[in-house]
């Protein structure tokens, strides 16, 4: 049987990997960014973190408990650069997910910090007055280290197992859907003869 960890990076590949194609994340890997785009892609990391942090004020579960200890609350530094950009809508009430359910999302939320190491530098390029708390590091740090090895030793039957992996699904489903099919801003194509 393999690790859990293991096993969140196996189920979850392809939507990782259709992340990474997505049109909009391709956009701004090539420099295709403004302050709406920036809004957009902050705001679809809003209702994953929100029922995260939701589920992470009531676990009672010890291994559960330990594994997300080891989260970083992001959604308020989120709140606060949507706020600043005046792009703050209201959020739809956040749906409560099982205390299994937030160990995937966490996988799929603390994970995504790695990759907001590159957009971060793009961003930080294309938009040097944006606000952007929720890119930066938090001072305790990001903390992948710590969740991975949490999530390599954790040992749930397959029935809770199989519940974590959903959750990482859906939180992964919902920031791909929730970004557009290309970026606000797109440079021109030049065409060569």
């Amino acid at each position: 049987m393999s690790d859990l960890l293991s096993r969140l990076r196996s189920a979850t590949r392809d939507q990782h990997q259709r992340l990474h194609e997505h049109p909009f994340i391709t956009g701004i890997l090539e420099g295709s960014i403004d302050q709406e785009s920036y809004a957009l892609f902050l705001s679809a990391f809003s209702i994953p973190w929100q029922r995260l942090e939701t589920t992470m004020t009531r676990a009672k579960a010890p291994l559960v408990g330990r594994i997300l200890s080891q989260v970083v609350p992001r959604s308020g530094d989120l709140v606060a650069d949507l706020r600043a950009m005046q792009r703050l809508e209201d959020q739809p009430r956040s749906e409560t997910i099982s205390e299994l359910a937030a160990v995937g999302y966490a996988y799929c939320l603390v994970g995504s910090s790695m990759g907001a190491r590159t957009l971060r530098k793009i961003f930080r390029g294309q938009l040097p007055s944006a606000p952007m708390r929720y890119l930066e590091p938090p001072l305790q740090g990001e903390r992948w280290s710590e969740l991975a090895k949490e999530l390599r030793e954790a040992r749930f039957n397959n029935s809770d197992a199989n519940i974590i992996t959903d959750g990482a699904k859906e939180c992964f489903a919902i920031v791909e859907q929730s970004f557009p099919r290309v970026p606000s801003v797109v440079r021109p194509q030049v065409r060569r003869s």
